[in-house]
C-alpha cells in the first residue's frame, strides 16, 4: 500500500515536471522538502524520498549526503545512483539549486552602513576599494556578501562625505525591478524571452562594485538569470540609468 509521504511526492515531482522545472511549480516540492526536514527522526522511505526531492531540486550536495545514509553499496542500482549523486555533488553542490519563490519575493531591506563597517583593502593612484567585512548589500532584493561587493572610492572624496549618497544608492539598487525589467525587454529580449516579475525575483546576484567620484556613481553587477544559465549577465549602471546588460561565458 502506498504510503501518504510517497503519494505527496509523485503527485508534487508530476506537477513539478508538467511545470517544466520552473520555480513556480516547486511549490509543493517545498512543502514536503520542509516537512521532511523538521522531522527529528526519518525512516528509510523518508530518507529516500528527502534525496530525491534535493535531487529534483538540484540540491545535488544535500542529495548526495542524504543517499550516502541509507544506500546499500552491495545493491549495484543503489551503487551507481550514489556514485552519480556523488559526481553532482563534487561539480555543483547545491550552487544551481531551484529556490522556493515564496522566500525569493519576500521584501529584503537593505541595512544603513556607517563608516566602521567598511574594510580598506587596496590603494590605487587615484581611488581607494573598500569591502564590507561583516555587512551584507541587498542588490535586485538579494543579499549579497560584503566580501563579494566592492566600492570604489576617489581619493579626493572622504568615505565619510560620500556615505550618505552610498546607502541612498544602495537602497535604490536593492529593488530596481522596473527599469531592469524595463531595459532588459527593450535590449536584450532579440536573443531571449521576455523578462517579467519571475525573471527579476529568480535572478541570482553574484558580486558588485560601486564607483564613487564626486558627486558621480555608477554601478557593476554581475548576476545569473533562468534565461542564461551557463553565462553571467553583467549589468552596468551609470547614477540610476542602465548603460549596458552583456553576457560572459
Amino acid at each position: 500500500m502506498m504510503t501518504e509521504i510517497l503519494k505527496r511526492y509523485i503527485d508534487a515531482s508530476n506537477a513539478f515536471r508538467k511545470a517544466g522545472g520552473s520555480h513556480e511549480g516547486a511549490i509543493a516540492l517545498y512543502d514536503l522538502l520542509y516537512d521532511l526536514q523538521a522531522k527529528t527522526q526519518r525512516t528509510k522511505e523518508e530518507e529516500r524520498i528527502l534525496a530525491d526531492t534535493y535531487t529534483l531540486l538540484e540540491y545535488h550536495l544535500s542529495a548526495y549526503e542524504t543517499f550516502l545514509r541509507i544506500a546499500n553499496t552491495t545493491n549495484y542500482k543503489e551503487k551507481s545512483k550514489l556514485l552519480v549523486l556523488e559526481d553532482k555533488a563534487k561539480t555543483h553542490k547545491n550552487t544551481f539549486c531551484i529556490k522556493d519563490v515564496r522566500k525569493l519575493k519576500a521584501k529584503k531591506k537593505p541595512k544603513t552602513l556607517k563608516v566602521a563597517d567598511f574594510e580598506k583593502v587596496k590603494d590605487f593612484e587615484s581611488e581607494c576599494e573598500y569591502i564590507l567585512s561583516t555587512k551584507k548589500v541587498v542588490i535586485f532584493n538579494k543579499e549579497v556578501e560584503g566580501e563579494d561587493f566592492s566600492f570604489f572610492i576617489n581619493k579626493e572624496t572622504s568615505l565619510e562625505s560620500c556615505l550618505d549618497s552610498i546607502n541612498k544608492y544602495l537602497e535604490w539598487l536593492s529593488d530596481a525591478k522596473a527599469i531592469l525589467i524595463n531595459y532588459y525587454n527593450e535590449h536584450c529580449a532579440e536573443y531571449t524571452p521576455q523578462a517579467d516579475d519571475n525573471w527579476y525575483n529568480t535572478l541570482e546576484v553574484y558580486s558588485g562594485s560601486i564607483w564613487v567620484g564626486g558627486k558621480e556613481v555608477s554601478a557593476h553587477i554581475s548576476a545569473g538569470d533562468i534565461f542564461t544559465s551557463d553565462h553571467l549577465l553583467e549589468i552596468d549602471f551609470d547614477d540610476k540609468e542602465i548603460t549596458d546588460i552583456g553576457w560572459d561565458g
